[in-house]
């Protein structure tokens, strides 16, 4: 759209100088590295921006104004409603409307443009009574021109001065650009640090059963080395960028009463190629685990051993505001010891392929539309009625639900081929989702509701629901103590015709003393009853846990 058709609909006061901008295109597509711009014509409603690049209608961008009266300058987020090109440069002009700009930032707008305007007024003012008894009043034409004069000066001392505030960044960062270049190790960043995580727990029902409880003290000793080849840093090395990261450790646990031992090593492996608009993940995961079993998942009361086995391979692509995600998800978790080997060691994996529209007016919302298609299958198991295929059909929404609610929120329905029994279908939900309230408050819902298989010994198929809750504040301005508490409850109808409900609290504290030291105490209660024998429990577990980073 040309910039003579639009009508013209200014409701603030506007300035015509110049003043440095930078900018980053936000929708359609994302871009990391800012562009150089100027801005003039600029009001508490928009602006108008000269840059290089051909800037489409509707398009969203994040610009940063310099106003050389300001310390800090101003950052909002502003829609391209006209563009045009212009002959004579061959730069590319458009016309800015602001739609995510506080009331304090309009007020410093406006106050620039008045200070400007009465600036202007004021040597109006002194020219005029210099010359008004000077001259007849034949001459007051030449005074019009010589005012035209006088703003046409002081606007190009200002464009002047901005574009050569303009050209002395472009040659700092063009200088930066060209010392950061030479070679891939100047612009490839790794680290690697070692992390020692000791856990000390006293757990009153180790075994989960329902009479005579025993209880045991565990002590857990993870020493884990973690690399990160990328932007990321300690301790998470969480980033959005290209990154490959790798962390080898074990647990070394030792429960006291009944005087066992178990050396459980994992690896896991975490790799992003590519960003914007086209992305490859990768992650897998090798553990090797213990865990206290109860009468009704294995047969027996005891410990019991097993390896998980977890890759996740998604590839994601996005044009203009659609895009697309194929992905490939397996899961085994193999059981080691005859008495469980038969009747728990599993695998579960499936293809899923995604379609999502990211809205013009929300650039950080995708509504979606998936598609499953998977097996679950009790491989190392003589009884092959539970083995299945499935598949699930989707909808939904995810990332920035409304401005504070943030996560996943998708509901669908499903259908589940069984080789020895009949083909169960059932409607299935799945919410995840974060509500930020204030910067030191935030509630955390996780639901996941409809059809799955068991991990129970001989349950084969649940129709049943889970419900976590969890609340988290942060002390102090630092935010490094912060405190947790949340409900959970989970029930499920088996296809044996068993049933279970189980209901549990979790509440914690934890502080980081500082950015190689952190403690974490917590306490969680569960009480479960069950149809089957033996099935129902209550247990009660207190931990502390120290994490030291070298």
């Amino acid at each position: 759209m040309a910039k003579k058709d639009i009508p013209e609909q200014r409701k603030h006061p506007r300035l015509f100088a110049y003043h440095l901008a930078k900018y980053n295109l936000s929708a359609p597509i994302k871009s990391d590295k800012p562009g150089m711009a100027s801005v003039s014509d600029i009001s508490a409603g928009g602006a108008r921006l000269r840059s290089s690049q051909n800037l489409s209608v509707s398009s969203i961008i994040q610009l940063t104004i310099n106003f050389p009266q300001l310390s800090q300058p101003l950052i909002c987020l502003a829609k391209v409603v006209w563009t045009r090109k212009l002959k004579k440069s061959g730069i590319y002009e458009s016309g800015l409307q602001f739609i995510d700009i506080n009331d304090s930032d309009k007020q410093k707008i406006s106050a620039r443009v008045e200070a400007i305007k009465k600036i202007v007024l004021a040597v109006l003012v002194l020219f005029l009574a210099k010359t008004t008894f000077s001259l007849a009043e034949v001459m007051r034409p030449a005074m019009a021109a010589r005012q035209s004069v006088v703003y046409a000066a002081l606007r190009d001392a200002e464009m002047a001065r901005t574009l050569q505030q303009e050209e002395a960044l472009q040659k700092a960062e063009n200088s930066s650009l060209k010392k950061s270049s030479p070679g891939i190790w100047d612009t490839v960043k790794a680290s690697a640090h070692s992390f020692v995580n000791y856990t000390i727990a006293y757990n009153d029902n180790i075994y989960q059963v329902s009479q005579k409880p025993n209880y045991d003290m565990i002590s857990t000793l993870t020493p884990s080395i973690k690399f990160m080849l990328g932007p990321g840093k300690p301790p998470y090395f969480s980033t959005t960028k290209p990154h490959l990261f790798l962390d080898l450790g074990a647990d070394l646990i030792r429960y006291s009463v009944t005087d066992q031992k178990r050396n459980n090593p994992y690896a896991k492996l975490s790799a992003q190629i590519g960003e914007n608009d086209q992305k490859l993940f990768i992650d897998y995961a090798f553990k090797q685990n213990t865990g206290p079993s109860s009468t009704i998942s294995t047969g027996a009361a005891g410990l019991m051993d097993y390896k998980t086995f977890d890759a996740d391979i998604t590839y994601e692509t996005i044009f203009n505001h659609l895009g697309f995600d194929l992905s490939y998800f397996r899961n085994v978790k193999d059981y080691e010891g005859s008495q469980f080997k038969s009747a728990n060691t599993y695998l579960d994996e499936y293809v899923s392929l995604t379609g999502f529209v990211i809205p013009m007016e929300m650039p950080k919302t995708r509504f979606l539309m998936e598609v499953d298609y998977g097996r679950h299958d009790y491989y190392k198991s003589a009884n092959s009625g539970s083995n299945c295929w499935y598949g699930k059909i989707w909808v939904g929404a995810k990332e920035r639900i409304t401005k504070k609610i943030s996560g996943l929120i998708k509901f669908g329905y499903q259908k589940r081929d069984y080789q020895a029994i009949n083909d169960r279908t059932s409607f299935v939900t799945n919410i995840n989702l974060e509500y930020k309230q204030s910067p030191v408050n935030s509630y955390l819902l996780d639901v996941v509701t409809g059809g799955k298989d068991s991990d129970y010994r001989n349950q084969q198929y649940s129709n049943g629901f889970t419900v976590n809750f969890n609340f988290r504040h942060y002390f102090g301005a630092d935010k490094k103590l912060r405190f947790n508490f949340g409900p959970n409850f989970d029930r499920n109808n088996y296809l044996s015709g068993a049933k279970d409900r189980t209901f549990g609290i979790t509440t914690g504290l934890r502080c980081d003393f500082r950015k190689w030291f952190n403690m974490y105490l917590q306490y969680s209660f569960t009480e479960k009853d069950s149809s089957t024998s033996g099935g129902g429990f209550t247990n009660n577990i207190g931990s502390l846990k120290t994490e030291i980073i070298f």
